[in-house]
């Protein structure tokens, strides 16, 4: 029996219990004049961005029409959902492909330790919020791992994650903006000749 900080065999990754928040967010820096420290700033910035989300999802949902609204939120929880649901299938195909991809090579180059928002990146958090499913599916998958050793590529990684993420936010308006269109792909050119 392993001892419970032991390397799992074949991995260089550690199991370990709950991450204390600011183990791996990085050194506070030295505390400034007024006594507060680098990592309140970033707290501030975090609940500004969450502040942000939430009047602009009340001015969404007051703005939108229904079929709008499903088209969104399916393409929060998967990326490219949205699109299906539209009957858009090569559309949502190629993005959802895209954003995925994107989203995966970022956890590999980051030895699959950078999506776990407000727990080791606050700024990075606000990010992975428009990740839906994917981000909430891979912070559950790998809470338990820490970093182990000096990855030189890690924030590669969480960049690469963090943008794919954002690009799903620009799938998001995309499947807004093609929900408040006619239905362009039940017209085909034969039926309007008619």
């Amino acid at each position: 029996m392993r001892e419970p900080g032991a390397l799992r065999p074949g991995t260089g990754f550690r199991r370990v219990g709950p991450i204390e928040p600011d183990r791996n967010v990085g050194r506070p820096g030295p505390k400034r004049a007024d006594g507060s420290k680098e990592s309140d700033d970033v707290t501030g910035l975090t609940q500004a961005a969450l502040l942000l989300c939430a009047g602009f999802a009340v001015w969404f949902l007051v703005q939108s029409d229904p079929r709008q609204r499903i088209a969104v939120f399916l393409g929060w929880l998967v990326p490219g959902a949205g699109h299906l649901y539209l009957g858009r299938r090569d559309r949502a195909l190629f993005l959802g492909c895209l954003v995925i991809g994107t989203f995966v090579a970022g956890m590999v180059i980051a030895d699959f330790c950078n999506i776990s928002p407000f727990d080791r990146h606050p700024i990075w958090g606000i990010a992975q919020l428009f990740g839906g499913l994917m981000s909430g599916g891979a912070a559950l998958a790998t809470s338990h791992l820490m970093r182990e050793g000096d990855n030189p590529y890690y924030f590669i990684g969480c960049l690469y994650s963090g943008v794919a993420c954002l690009m799903n936010l620009l799938v998001m308006i995309d499947a807004y903006d093609c929900a408040g269109k006619p239905d362009e792909a039940a017209e085909s050119p034969e039926e309007t000749a008619a």
